[in-house]
């Protein structure tokens, strides 16, 4: 058996001495990968295809060869295949002559997936191949069952046909699905060819001649394999030419043809012990050998194969072998019977195992693992096992040659043999199944989906059969240019510019509708693709339509439901942790064998073991708990990293519990830019520095959803001094949590493609607020939920829109000012808000103190009768008396900004119009020139002025809180306050206060939080406290520098 073979890419060194060495085994992993790839499709057709509308990923082309083998399918009809271009894509029979078809059914495929008639401009929302088939086929009796002529009944009845297909046939269908795409019926008409490959499929692209030649000598071998051989193992010019024209090979070309032949039969054969396949004779010879060494080894009984023909051989006692009569073509029956034939156990290769079951005592199966007396998956399993182990594992991964890196070279034998395993468990596990999820959050889905509920209802309330793509939605738009019209102020002269929009049923959906959309409800029209009126299809349908539809909250339900809860959902959780499990065993095992645990500045083994063990025990048991084993008596966990808020997708940090900031760690980087996904850092510090690498920018934002990177990379924009990384113990399995963080991402991404009913609701209200409040809101997009409560507004408005569209305009207008007042109460009240304002200017000048009035909304339009103030306190104020009230503004380059009075402290405040109730109004005084800058620094703008003493940073290092820190700590914390220091004359905002004393002693002691210090996680612990002396008014003096706060505002 051979086991020279190649290593997978992680093992591959860059040497160049061996290139012309072929070793076959990446042929081998990719075959065996698209084995259970076809184990899988006939998996999902025999247990699943009785679901309605479900459909094998892949495995449409078997589904057409299927139909034509069915009982009552017309033997005369042939299936043809095009694509949406009309181009032949495959075709389908049941014999092998396509003379003699007299009928032929098409299906074209659409882009979209979908199937449809050639000519039709729409196709089926739902079972669309099957209705194509029965339009074409209608008074076929394919599908009847007891006189029941419906289409539905005739879907039915054909999904269960195949699925039972699946099962009795599994091995020809197998066969087929593993064919190479190019081969056909048609190749080789007269040949007895698997039935269930198509007549007809395209011809290859164009081939070298030497990849057809060796295709013709070996049309056994899979043609990706004879590539490898060519790109492995290169001819000259003068060899390719003897290939060709003599099919004369160089030596050592032809001994990696041979070893690649051999190879491939080889897990050909190990793969026919494990599954049922037509038969093998290399298989059987080996199912005959492993049978009899297990049956040896575990019961102490033989194995005895006869030949029908034979003369019967009779037993002679306990402890006989079990007897088998082969009869032919892998068919085996009992040896203990007398009859003249052999009767087999089954109808295909199981049935040599069901022969050697049925000899079994109970006991016995029981020895040999079996759970029944029809396990025949049990006994494959266990006589399969002893020849992968014989194989020296699946692929027989080598661990020897120049085309090893250093790293695995230097490895002891042990460890070779235990990364080959780790090797080949990896392989297994990616092999048995995609648990990919990221695919749900494309467009292509979430529209095939939003096309599905639209045309089902089109169906159900019209019985229309559209296109939702071809339906178009046409709304008619007037803007009014050259005038602002705003609530209680006088509508000036403009130019009406008329303007149509047009959107495709698909697309408002997704986009929804606003129901403050008055126009939409008095101007839209739909029509078809070709300008033609649908004239049931009138606005108010389509708007409760679409509204009711609420395509994002549905797709994002299904999702969490087909996803996380569902019985596929569970599957693919399970199947996902499988891999990450065995993807970081390898990484863990790579990264011990190279090296990577060492922390740097060390070369103990026994450290770089301790890292290593650290990972094993998380992977070993991935649920944090008692039962994960310690390490150095230390119980050991798993967070995720956070940047400001946001997750890195994949990284992970292995370390001791209630290990300090300045410990060493673990940390898992998968995919990163130097290759190495495990490494042992000193310190959180050296994270931060691992992080703020160059060549990691593209790697972090890569990690991060879309949706969230804008916000980091101007973060990082700013240095990274301002990101805060925090991190989160995973308390439950980490691999379930990071397979559901993935779906979290899937959820998010479909947030930002769709709108919901309830969000575009409450983007109706910000509207609302906009034209009653005079308050510009610019929060797209809008994404928030506010308090139940708030709904109160939602009504209020609905009866607005209500009366605007009936005509009562006047009563209109006061509920929309009732609803502004309602939902901005609301919003003082909610904390549940999700809507993050844009990045703007800072409104305060952190070096001059002046002010930036662009950075803050001014009133949309200037108030009218303005008196500008000239005396004392008012001077430079702009005053509008209404009513005997007065209100004030600021007036800079023709926009008006609400200012109040603070008479107790003497200064104006700024309203800011977004959150024109909060009580921390930015305080402001004019200077000498009539620039108004921020108020002298004094907590609430009172007479006091603050100025900061302190020491020198020579002096605070010196403090017994410092002195004993690790350098980077101290730093960290002398950089921080001097950043504190620099700030205050223009920004004195500390983190809390409290007083201290009695009386006329009373003095105030304010505190600042110090963050980026090493392994502080959002505010850290860190605080410089210090003191206003009662005897010193306006200086704050040194009182602590504390590492664990106590303060009472924490």
């Amino acid at each position: 058996m051979s086991q020279d073979t190649s290593l997978p890419n992680s093992a591959r060194s860059t040497d160049t001495d061996g290139a012309r060495t072929f070793k076959p085994s990446i042929s081998s992993i990719r075959e065996h990968i698209a084995r259970q790839r076809a184990d899988r499709i006939l998996d999902q057709f025999a247990e699943r295809f009785t679901e309605d509308n479900y459909f094998p990923e892949g495995g449409d082309g078997l589904l057409f060869a299927m139909l034509t083998w069915l009982p009552q399918w017309p033997a005369d009809t042939g299936i043809v295949i095009q694509d949406d271009e009309g181009d032949l894509v495959a075709s389908y029979l049941q014999g092998n002559n396509w003379e003699a078809v007299e009928h032929t059914i098409t299906f074209v495929q659409r882009h979209d997936g979908t199937w449809s008639t050639p000519g039709a401009t729409q196709t089926y929302s739902t079972e669309s191949l099957f209705q194509v088939l029965f339009s074409q086929l209608s008074k076929s009796q394919i599908g009847r069952y007891a006189g029941d002529l419906s289409v539905e009944s005739r879907i039915a009845m054909l999904r269960e046909q195949i699925s039972r297909s699946a099962r009795s046939e599994r091995a020809l269908l197998f066969e087929a699905l593993m064919a190479d795409s190019h081969i056909s019926k048609s190749e080789s008409p007269d040949a007895e060819l698997n039935p269930y490959l198509p007549f007809w499929a395209p011809s290859p692209e164009e081939w070298p001649l030497s990849l057809s030649t060796l295709h013709v000598l070996n049309p056994h071998l899979p043609v990706e394999r004879l590539m490898a051989l060519l790109d492995a193992v290169p001819l000259t010019q003068t060899e390719e030419k003897a290939l060709v024209r003599d099919q004369i090979m160089p030596d050592a070309f032809d001994e990696a043809l041979e070893r690649s032949r051999l190879e491939w039969s080889n897990y050909r054969a190990i793969d026919g012990l494990l599954h049922t396949r037509v038969y093998g004779e290399k298989s059987d010879t080996m199912a005959r050998f492993y049978a009899g060494r297990l049956l040896t080894a575990r019961l102490g009984r033989g194995l005895l194969v006869t030949h029908y023909s034979e003369h019967k051989y009779r037993p002679p006692g306990q402890g006989d072998p079990v007897v088998l009569v082969y009869g032919e073509k892998g068919l085996y029956g009992r040896g203990d019977e007398d009859v003249v034939r052999v009767r087999p156990a089954g109808t295909d290769t199981d049935s040599f195992y069901l022969a050697i079951i049925s000899q079994l005592q109970a006991h016995e199966r029981t020895s040999l693992g079996l759970a029944s007396d029809v396990d025949v998956s049990g006994l494959r399993s266990a006589v399969a096992r002893l020849a992968i182990d014989d194989n020296g594992g699946w692929f027989a991964v080598g661990v020897k040659g120049d085309f090893l890196p250093d790293w695995l070279k230097r490895a002891s034998p042990a460890d070779k043999l235990a990364w080959r395993d780790a090797m080949l468990a990896l392989l297994e596990a990616r092999a048995s199944g995609s648990s990919e999820v990221k695919g749900y959050g494309e467009p292509r889905q979430i529209r095939d989906y939003a096309r599905e509920k639209l045309s089902e209802r089109l169906r159900i309330d019209h019985g229309l059969m559209l296109e939702p793509d071809e339906v178009i939605v046409v709304t008619r738009h007037t803007q009014i240019v050259g005038i602002v019209v705003t609530p209680g102020l006088n509508i000036g002269g403009g130019e009406a510019v008329h303007t149509t929009q047009e959107h495709s049923l698909t697309d408002l959906s997704l986009s929804n509708i606003a129901f403050t959309n008055v126009n939409f409800q008095t101007t839209a029209t739909v029509q078809n693709a070709e300008g033609e009126p649908i004239g049931v299809l009138t606005a108010s349908y389509i708007y409760d339509l679409i509204r009711d539809l609420d395509v994002g909250a549905a797709y994002t339900a299904l999702l969490k439901v087909r996803l996380l809860t569902s019985a596929e959902g569970i599957w693919r959780k399970e199947r996902f942790a499988h891999v990450m499990q065995a993807q970081m065993r390898v990484d863990a095992f790579e990264a011990k064998i190279a090296g990577d645990f060492l922390t740097a500045g060390q070369s103990s083994v026994d450290q770089a073991d301790l890292g290593y063990q650290w990972v094993k025990a998380i992977l070993d048991n991935p649920v944090d708990g008692e039962k994960r084993a310690r390490v150095e008596g230390h119980q050991i966990q798993v967070e995720k990293i956070t940047l400001s808020g946001v997750p890195l997708d994949g990284l992970l940090i292995i370390r001791p519990s209630f290990t300090f900031d300045s410990s060493p760690l673990v940390v898992y980087t998968p995919w990163a830019p130097d290759g190495m996904c495990f490494r042992k850092l000193n310190n959180f510090a050296e994270l931060r520095a691992l992080l703020h690498r160059p060549d990691y920018r593209d790697y972090l934002m890569s990690l991060i959803a879309l949706q969230s990177r804008a916000q980091i990379e101007s973060l990082l924009g700013s240095g990274w001094r301002f990101i805060d990384i925090e991190t989160e113990v995973y308390s439950r399995n980490f691999f379930e949590g990071a397979y559901e963080e993935k779906v979290a991402r899937v959820l998010e991404s479909v947030d930002v493609q769709t709108t919901t009913t309830t969000e575009k609701n409450w983007q109706s209200a910000w509207d609302v607020i906009s034209i009653a409040a005079e308050v510009a809101l610019n929060f797209l997009p809008v994404k928030i939920v506010l308090p139940i409560a708030a709904l109160r507004s939602l009504y209020v408005i609905s009866q607005g829109i209500h009366k605007a569209v009936t005509g009562k305009s006047g009563d209109a207008a006061g509920y929309f000012i009732e609803a502004a007042v309602l939902l901005i109460d609301m919003l003082l009240l909610s904390a549940a808000s999700k809507v993050k304002p844009g990045k703007i200017k800072p409104f305060i000048d952190r070096q001059t103190g002046v002010l930036n009035f662009d950075a803050r909304p001014a009133l949309p339009q200037m108030p009218e009768r303005l008196t500008l103030r000239t005396d004392g306190f008012f001077n430079g104020i702009h005053e509008q008396v209404s009513g005997g009230v007065s209100s004030f503004y600021l007036v800079r380059s023709g926009k008006a900004y609400p200012v109040v009075a603070d008479h107790k402290n003497k200064v104006w405040r700024m309203v800011d119009l977004r959150n024109p109730d909060a009580p921390g109004k930015t305080p402001m005084f004019p200077d000498e020139q009539n620039v108004w800058r921020y108020h002298p620094p004094g907590g609430a703008g009172g007479e006091v002025t603050f100025r900061l003493d302190l020491p020198t940073n020579e002096v605070l290092a010196t403090m017994k809180v410092l002195k004993k820190k690790d350098a980077h700590i101290r730093e960290a914390v002398l950089a921080c306050i001097e950043k504190i220091k620099a700030d205050f004359a223009t920004n004195n905002q500390c983190h809390g206060f409290e007083t201290v004393g009695k009386n006329a002693a009373k003095e105030l002691l304010f505190t600042f939080r110090l963050t980026g210090i090493p392994g502080s996680k959002g505010a850290g612990a860190w605080r410089l406290k210090v003191r206003h002396p009662a005897d010193n008014r306006g200086v704050l003096v040194l009182e602590e520098i504390m590492e664990t706060h106590k303060f009472k505002f924490g």
